[in-house]
């Protein structure tokens, strides 16, 4: 235990002198530093010139994003799923609608052995198009 106790102060010893650095010897240089901001908006004045700000302001949702509800629904309405989804939560709707649009045929049909096929193939039409 004690030639433990040894090797650890002596690595730690070590480390502390590989990282340790005179406070004077980069005086000039400016801190690299990045701040993500995720509230747009923030006043940024506080960080002063020397920190780079990046946020999400100019972030886009992702093509494969999920539609809005309402053209959700109205896509299984399109496909005459009504009944099949009226017992489905938003989440599992959003599922079904998100394994539509990247399965195959077949793997859906497995997924949702429940719906008819051609209901599926038509929510598949529907949802490919966006």
């Amino acid at each position: 235990m004690k030639n433990k106790k040894i090797v650890f102060l002596m690595m730690l010893s070590i480390s502390t002198s590989v990282f340790a650095q005179k406070a004077d010897e980069k005086k000039d240089e400016k801190p690299n530093l990045a701040v993500q901001a995720m509230q747009p908006g923030l006043d940024d004045s506080a960080f002063g010139d020397h920190v780079h700000k990046f946020g999400y302001d100019h972030l886009q949702a992702a093509p494969t994003s999920l539609p809005d509800v309402a053209r959700r629904d109205d896509d299984f309405v399109k496909a005459n799923l009504t009944e099949e989804v009226k017992s489905l939560d938003d989440l599992d709707r959003d599922f079904l609608w998100l394994k539509a649009k990247r399965l195959e045929l077949k793997a859906l049909v497995a997924a949702y052995p429940q719906i008819k096929k051609e209901k599926l193939e038509e929510l598949k039409k529907l949802v490919v198009k966006q």
